[in-house]
Formats: structure tokens, sequence, C-alpha cells
């Protein structure tokens, strides 16, 4: 079996594992014509061992749709190279041919099985480790659209991997939370003294619960809401945004929010609960998060790129806003520079592009040891994003773009514009010297 064979086979099951879509995969270059039978029935045998065969599709299984439309793909490419299928693909196929409905989760719950099409997930970080996640395809189920992964969540995960400081040994809340993607990345990074995860949804709440377990279930505390994982202490936290107090919430050194500004009405809740976990009283552990932030953005000066869904560190469409302009009126196709070009369907690396460093927001912006809040939003409606800015702003509340990214789930996947922002307390010195 040559190098590349095994490499390809590697990609192959990250795609599979994370339901990457099936006519963005192609088999034909690893069964290529001039491979011997013996070598095409080892690959073959390889390629479904980790896949369909591997131990984490087993035990936390991709909708079986998709199962069926990846067999059919493989075994097609490999009689149009003119090889002999494996029987045991085709005995995988036929017996999944003859199953009527998706298999049901694990666990039971309002999105598993059924009409919801509940499934597993799993991605894969840069390091290789996994998270897996049982979420649902549809857009809204039960009245919440929080049972399944957003893609500025894959953004601000990428961001903070890329620029660990900001949430290294913090103590850290994200708000919205959803299916747990951002959260968990960063727990099983080692990065966060403290991480709680908070939502309201009572089907998001089982959701996320069911998705930490499997994750990090290490040593969970008899309440089944607190969680030890090396040395960060994982808390669930159920968080209703109209009522928020001090007290709902454990101290926090950063705040983190992706996607969580689809619906106006909400705006004044959000903006309640930001002010409040902003201003909580109390110290702030090691470096600022304001300043790391900072720091982080100022020193970067490379910027990767790639494809998102296998392979969190190349399985996106990720571009800086230091190396393109982007039209951010959605949903026309968001125009690249010249490195776009580098996008590929495949889970290879791309080459790191050397840029001039990208102009820090924070380098004309004293923020001194003040908690900070990373909030990161899919440009839908630019009105309302604006909007929503405005309303933080009314409240006092310092608001700065840090970049604009693009995402891309894979080539055949329509492009997104996704918007970090950095938002922090009113500087009590510039209150200081307004107030006299």
């Amino acid at each position: 079996m040559s190098e590349s064979d095994l490499f390809n086979t590697k990609q192959f099951k990250q795609k599979f594992l994370a339901m990457y879509p099936i006519e963005d995969i192609s088999f034909k270059e690893s069964f290529a014509a001039e491979k011997s039978y013996v070598e095409c029935q080892e690959l073959q045998k390889l390629l479904i061992e980790g896949t369909v065969l591997s131990d984490i599709a087993k035990r936390y299984p991709p909708k079986a749709s998709y199962v069926k439309a990846f067999l059919k793909s493989l075994i097609s490419e490999i009689e149009v190279q003119g090889h002999e299928v494996s029987e045991s693909i085709y005995t995988l196929y036929t017996n999944l041919l003859g199953e009527e409905k998706e298999s049901p989760c694990c666990l039971e719950s309002t999105f598993c099985g059924g009409n919801s099409g509940g499934f597993y997930r799993t991605y894969t970080l840069e390091s290789g480790k996994h998270v897996t996640l049982r979420e649902t395809s549809n857009l809204v189920v039960d009245g919440t659209t929080g049972l399944r992964t957003w893609q500025a969540s894959h953004v601000l995960l990428e961001f903070l991997l890329e620029n660990p400081s900001i949430v290294q040994c913090k103590r850290v809340v994200e708000l919205g939370a959803g299916l747990g993607l951002l959260g968990l990345g960063l727990i099983i990074e080692h990065l966060p003294a403290a991480y709680t995860f908070t939502d309201h949804h009572p089907a998001v709440m089982d959701a996320l619960h069911h998705n930490i377990c499997i994750n990090i279930a290490q040593c969970q505390h008899q309440d089944g809401k607190t969680w030890e994982y090396e040395d960060c202490i994982v808390r669930l936290v159920p968080l209703d945004w109209q009522s928020t107090t001090a007290a709902d919430v454990a101290a926090c050194d950063v705040v983190l929010a992706a996607d969580v500004v689809f619906d106006p009405r909400l705006f004044p809740a959000l903006r309640h609960t930001l002010s409040i976990l902003l201003d909580a009283p109390g110290d702030l552990q090691s470096t600022p998060p304001c300043d790391a932030v900072a720091e982080s953005i100022s020193s970067s000066n490379v910027v990767k790129s790639g494809l998102m869904n296998g392979n969190l560190s190349s399985a996106s469409s990720l571009q800086s806003s230091s190396s393109m302009q982007p039209s951010l009126s959605p949903p026309s196709p968001l125009p690249l520079s010249s490195q776009a070009s580098s996008l590929q369907p495949s889970l290879s690396m791309q080459p790191q592009q050397s840029l001039s460093p990208p102009t820090s927001p924070f380098s004309s912006h004293s923020v001194g040891a003040r908690r900070a809040a990373l909030l990161a939003a899919t440009v839908r409606n630019e009105d309302n994003i604006n909007s929503f800015v405005k309303c933080l702003e009314d409240a006092s509340l310092e608001v700065v773009e840090v970049e604009v990214r693009c995402y891309r789930e894979a080539p055949s996947r329509p492009l997104h514009s996704v918007k970090i922002f950095r938002i922090t307390p009113p500087d009590p010195s510039t209150l200081s010297r307004s107030s006299e």
C-alpha cells in the first residue's frame, strides 16, 4: 500500500465521519485503472474499515442515507475504472438498501430518528482529535434552530485555535451553545480552565448534555451537569436571556457566542445578558482576555485556507479579511481575491501563505483588564447585524469588528461571510473623563 493510498484513506475517513457532501468526494485517483487486482482489493478493505466499519462510525453512525450514497459512489467509481468491487462492500450496500428507515440514535430525544433526521457527525481537529455531535440537518426542529451546527461555530473555533491565548487558562462562558462544537473543540484541546455551556430550549439542552457526555465523560459529578476533563471544569447551565442575573452563571473571563443573532426580538435580552456577564465583579485570571485578543491578532501573519467539514484545520474554506475584500450582501457569492484559487475539493492542507501582518483593530483601543466577549455571526442580513451592533452600543458596550472570514462547507456549497466581533464593557477611564 503506497503512502498516497494511506493518506487518501485517512482523508476519506475524515470526510465520511463528518458527512462531507458526496459530490465533493472523488475516488477516481485512488482507484486508477493501472492498479492491480490485489492492490485494489486491499485498498477497498482499508477504506471500508476506516469509514463505514470504523469504531467511531459503529458507535456514532452517520445518517443511513448518507452511508448508502457514500457506498454507491464508491462502487460506481470502482466499476468505472474497470476494477472488481469487493464482496464486503456489496454486502454492506445491499444490507443498507434493505433497511426501510433510519436507525434511531443511541439515546431518545425530540430530534433523533423519524422525520427530524437525527444522526451523528464527527469532526476532526488539526491535532487529530475528534468532536462527535448528535445533530440534525433540519433548520428548525421543535421551534428551535439550535439542533444543528451553524457556520459561525466552525469559524470561531478555527479562529480561537489559531489564537489560543484568548481562552487559554481562562474561565469561559458560551451563550447559545447549541450542540457544543465550539466549546468541545476548545476543551478537547486543553485550552480553558473552566467552560460553561449555556442554552435555554429543553431539546437543545438534552442534545448538548448528550454531546458533552460522549466527548468528555471522564468524571461526571453527581449533579449530572458538571464534568472534569483533565484540568478543565465543565458545566451545563440553562440560561434564559430574558431574566439573566449575575447569580445564574459562574464567574468568567471570556464570553463566546456564535450565530445567536438570528431574531431581532432577542437583541435586548442578549444585550442584557452580555452586560451582566461583562460587568460581573471579581478578578480576571492571568492575562486579561482583551489584551490576549489584541496580542494574538496583531502578531498573526499567516492565513490558513482549506476545506472545513471533514477536518477543522483544513476542512473549511476560510479566508481572512486581510486577504480579500468581500461584498457582505448575501445571497450572491462573495468575490474573493486571487487567493481563493487555493480552494480544492481535498482535505489535504493547502500551503500556508505568508502575508503582511493584518492591522489589529485593537491597536488604537486600550482595553486593559476588562472582560471581553467574542461573537461570530454569519452575514445573512447586513441590516440585522448592524441593528444588533447599535443595540449594544446604545448600552455603552464597545463593539469592534475583529475580522471577516469566509466559510464554505465544500466546493459545491454556498460561500458564507462570517463577522467576528469583540465586545467589552465601557472603559472606566473614558467614563470618568466624560463625567467630568
